[in-house]
């Protein structure tokens, strides 16, 4: 029987142990046949194991989507094609509302990473770069915000009863007809849920954002990667 024998192969390949046995003294016991010993062989294979982690992405269309107008408070226009549009809209406080329903998430998964990405339309005014006040404060296009409530409809908000905005997501200083902007949303969107957003607009240019009412390609779009 062997006592103590503690190896551990560091890589793969044919190994042979020789085992010499000794006395209590640590002695190498000799026999009339020389020193008395035994040996054994085995052979070492690896095994490499790979742990994949599954990712999920998932694209999501408002629930619901509209703008708001200081100068019409009392004024719908969920179903408009544009999340802001109307004649004579200049030099009036504008702001647009989007809100995602989010259920796709696995149970044991946690979102990696969340962005919103929304376009300009097509018509001739949906261009802008930012403006400078009197004061010399320079105004964004538009600047996103995350809203806390969700208790808004698109059939329902108008400028009188508009949610409160929250914490700031970030902004966009120049904007071009028919291209894409995305916001990092992840800092709010942490799994599933209803999530809102909105936006702050006080310039003289005016800027068209698409609506999901525009169809699916042009639509506002959340982009959730869930692991």
């Amino acid at each position: 029987m062997y006592n103590g024998l503690n190896f551990i192969p560091q890589e793969q390949g044919h190994y042979r142990i020789l085992a010499r046995f000794t006395d209590k003294n640590g002695n190498v016991i000799n026999t009339n046949n020389g020193l008395l010993e035994d040996s054994f062989e085995f052979d070492v294979t690896t095994t490499t194991s790979t742990s994949t982690i599954s990712t999920t992405t998932i694209t999501l269309y408002p629930s619901d989507d509209a703008s708001v107008k200081s100068n019409f408070p009392n004024s719908n226009y969920g179903e408009s094609i544009s999340l802001i549009s109307l004649e004579n809209i200049r030099f009036s406080n504008v702001s647009f509302f989007l809100k995602f329903n989010l259920d796709s998430c696995n149970a044991n998964s946690k979102v990696t990473s969340a962005k919103l990405n929304i376009t300009t339309s097509g018509l001739d005014d949906s261009s802008c770069t930012a403006s400078s006040f009197a004061n010399g404060t320079l105004k964004p296009c538009m600047t996103l915000y995350f809203v806390p409530s969700n208790s808004w409809t698109e059939g329902s908000i108008i400028w009188s009863n508009k949610p409160d905005l929250g914490m700031e997501l970030g902004s966009v200083s120049s904007v071009q007809i028919n291209k894409w902007y995305s916001f990092n949303v992840g800092s709010v969107v942490t799994g599933n849920g209803v999530y809102s957003f909105g936006t702050d607009t006080t310039l003289v240019d005016v800027t068209r954002w698409s609506s999901q009412e525009n169809g699916t390609d042009r639509s506002p779009k959340l982009e959730v990667r869930c692991a």
